[in-house]
Order: C-alpha cells, then structure tokens, then sequence
C-alpha cells in the first residue's frame, strides 16, 4: 500500500492509494476461482471446470467488483492506523467515500475522500422555549384518590362458611367451558378469584352463580357478544361446569401506619410518608408525560440551535441515500411503489427529492447538534450505561445478558449513539426546566408595587 497523493481542498481531505500488485493479483485469482466454481460445463462436474475454460462464461464486473470490495475490507482499516490519517483523524467525519481510480488485472488505485469537521456554533441552547407552566400540579384530592385505589386494591378477604353466595362476594371457583361440547382455549381455570358483580365475565355468568354454596357444581350457559375480541366465539353459546370451591366476604381496610407497613413500600411507614410518597410520584408523572412530549419538540428545536460553516458534501449525499431509502421502504411496506406513489399524489421526482435533501439537512444538524453539546458539557456514554442497556433489555424480552450481549455485539455503535442522543436530551430538558423554575421564583419574588390611591371624582 502507497499513499501517493494527498489532496487538501476546503471541506475535504483525499488520500490516493496504489494497492500493492501482488495483494491486488492474489484477491483477484481467488475471485476468479470461487466464480468458476459456480460454472456448469458439460463434462464437468459443478465446482472442478478449469479457471481458464471458465472464464469466458464468468461475469468480469462482479469479479472484479469482489474482489475490490475484499482488498478495501482490508486495506481501509490499516490505512487508518497509519501516521498519514492518525496525524489528522480529529479533523475529518468518520466514513470515508471510497473511488475506485484504476483497475485492471494488474493494477488497483482507490480514493478515500474524508469530509472535515465543519466548524459548529450553537445558539443559546439553556433557553429553548419549552412551556412548563402546562404541568398540571397534583393536588390533596389526587392523593386521597391514590389513598382511595390502594385501599380499594387491597381489602382483606374473610371467608365465609355458613351461607350461600351472594352479589359482592369473592368465589373461589374451578371452571370448563365447552363450545358445541367442546373445550375451548382459555375457557378452563383453577382456582380463580372472581368479584361477583364486577361484571369480569361475560353475558350473566356472575349472576348465575348466585346462591352457590361450597363445593357445589353448577352448568352455567351463556353467550358470547357479538363483538368478543376472540372473534372466533363471537356471537357462540357456551357451557361451563362450575365448581364453587371458597366464599369470601371484602371488608374494609382502615388507613392507618399498620396498613402502610404491610403495603411495603421503600421508606414508607407511616400515613405521612404515603401521602408524602404519592404527592412525589404524582409530581414525576406529571413531568415524565411533559418529557415525553418537549422530547419529541427538541427533535426539532436542537437543529435549529446549529449554525454550521458549512455541510459536509460526502455525509450529505449519504444521508439523502438514507432518507431515500427509508422512504421507499415505507411505501414497500404499503405495498405502493414509488412511481405509483408520484401519480397518486401527483408530486414530481424533483420535489420530492426537495423535501428529502431537507429532511437530510435537518438530521444531519441535529446530531451536529447533539455532539456539540455533549462535547460542551461533557456528556459521555460509558461501559456501565451500556451494561445498563443490555440488563434493561434482557428483563424486557427475558432472555439472558449474555444473549442479548450476543445479538447487539455488532450495533454497539449505533446503541451508544442513541444513549448519547437520550443523555443529551435529558440534560436539556432538565436544564430548561431547572431555568425555567429559577425565573418563575424570581418573577414570584419581585416586590409587587405600590397601589396608589385614586381620588375619588369630585361631584
């Protein structure tokens, strides 16, 4: 490998590299031999056709193609540990646009075109317009009502042995539903609680159960509505064999700081403590539902933020691909090509085109943007927010860590780069909204001035 030229233009640097021949004529050979494997000639079998009769029935381009495509795989990587890159590796984007200059069966020269870092200017990013006030503030009656659920979710169930069952009792029942005689997924239970007038059943099952008494069995008939989300039973009579195996009779806890211990929440004890708790976790989700929405706003507000000198040609083109083939992948997904997408909306290529290059634009700013701020404030994804990701993800989909770790081993990348993003956003929102309360109190703390008397009017 030579490094010939460098070419130092305004927005770009490019490097020339003559391929070693001997590295060019070997990976060529083997493309050559694995094409002719696939070569059927008669009298011979498939994978032993000589190169040398082969090749007038083999595709040059591709092999060619391939055999490129494996000298850059292994000459990119090395190139930039080099000192030529490494003295200048700060300056320039990551991905190089890669020229193939020259080849022949002798000869390969590529072209490495890097991209210089534009030089970034943010606006004032500690004042984004993010309007707070729209938080709606929790209040005493939302606590009780809190107090009211905990104490509805968890009332003490006494059992009852002496008379039949009866509207708001818990039945402890066994149960088989059958569909024109037979069973039906989901229609068979052990063991399971039901609230006798809580309507958890459909047609009157519940009611029919009325006057039970334990241990008797009882064939409940109903029908399914006609708008039953398993749509096969819709609108379908079924039986099911009862058996009442327990009563059991709600009653009313009392709020008081035994209750509260046996809730077992963290750190609360007490009836103060609860209510304490519930005003704080009512406040934080009130705030995470704003943050959820002034996330999707700063998608927006944090390109605007960036003043770039100018835009990188390579990343640009290379983003327009992107946004192109996003787009056309949306619509193979409706079904719809991209010619019948223009006649339906009667939109031209040229403006279509348009409104990609400034979605293109806009996210290209974007994570200008969110680099330029992470770079300001020192904004770092490390090895342990990584692990964080990869235990999130594992009790999410319930597999183990390291299998997860297995599949997200070659997005690592692309996984940081997205914590990067969350981390960034969430310094700005709690930023904004740390500087917005700081305004709020002084604007509550300013001495309000003096009303000064009106004469009243003289008669």
């Amino acid at each position: 490998m030579k490094v010939s030229k460098i070419d130092n233009q305004q927005n770009q640097i490019i490097f020339s590299i003559n391929i070693d021949n001997n590295l060019w004529k070997t990976n060529l050979k083997k493309a050559m031999e694995n094409a002719a494997k696939n070569i059927r000639i008669e009298g011979f079998r498939k994978g032993k056709v000589p190169v040398q009769l082969a090749e007038k029935y083999i595709n040059k381009n591709n092999v060619y193609e391939k055999a490129i495509n494996k000298v850059i795989n292994e000459i990119v990587p090395k190139f930039e540990e080099s000192n030529d890159f490494q003295n200048i590796q700060d300056e320039l984007l990551e991905k190089p646009v890669i020229n193939v200059d020259k080849a022949n069966d002798n000869k390969l020269s590529i072209s490495l075109t890097y991209d210089k870092m534009p030089k970034i200017k943010l606006k004032d990013y500690k004042k984004i317009p993010l309007d707070w006030s729209k938080i709606k503030q929790p209040t005493n009656d939302d606590v009780n009502k809190e107090i009211n659920f905990i104490l509805e979710r968890n009332k003490k169930l006494n059992k009852i042995t002496t008379r039949p069952l009866k509207l708001n009792d818990v039945a402890t029942i066994d149960f088989v539903g059958k569909i024109n005689g037979k069973e039906f997924l989901g229609g068979k239970a052990e063991d399971y609680n039901l609230k006798i007038g809580s309507k958890s059943f459909i047609d009157n099952f519940e009611d029919q159960l009325i006057g039970m008494n334990i241990n008797d069995k009882k064939v409940v008939n109903v029908k399914f509505p006609s708008n039953y989300q398993a749509k096969e039973y819709a609108d379908k009579k079924a039986e099911f064999t009862v058996t009442l195996k327990a009563i059991n009779e709600e009653q009313d806890n009392e709020l008081n700081d035994e209750f509260v211990k046996s809730l077992k929440f963290e750190n609360v004890n007490t009836v103060k403590e609860l209510k304490d708790f519930l005003l704080k976790s009512l406040k934080n989700q009130a705030l995470n539902q704003f943050r959820s929405i002034y996330q999707k706003q700063l998608l927006v507000q944090i390109a605007n933020l960036v003043e770039p000198s100018y835009i990188p040609k390579g990343l640009m083109q290379e983003e327009q691909i992107r946004m192109r083939n996003i787009f056309v992948n949306n619509l193979q997904k409706q079904k719809i090509s991209l010619d019948q997408y223009l006649k339906k909306t009667k939109l031209k290529l040229e403006s279509l085109d348009h409104t990609l290059s400034e979605d293109a634009k806009h996210s290209i700013l974007y994570a200008f943007g969110i680099e330029q701020i992470a770079k300001e404030n020192n904004i770092q994804v490390n090895e342990s927010d990584f692990d964080e990701y990869i235990s999130y993800a594992a009790k999410l989909y319930n597999l183990p860590v390291n299998e997860i770790k297995k599949q997200v081993e070659d997005k690592k990348d692309y996984i940081s780069q997205d914590l990067l993003n969350e981390k960034v956003i969430n310094f700005l929102i709690d930023l904004n909204l740390k500087n917005w309360q700081s305004n709020k109190s002084q604007q509550n703390n300013k001495p309000k001035a003096d009303k000064k008397e009106v004469p009243a009017a003289s008669k």
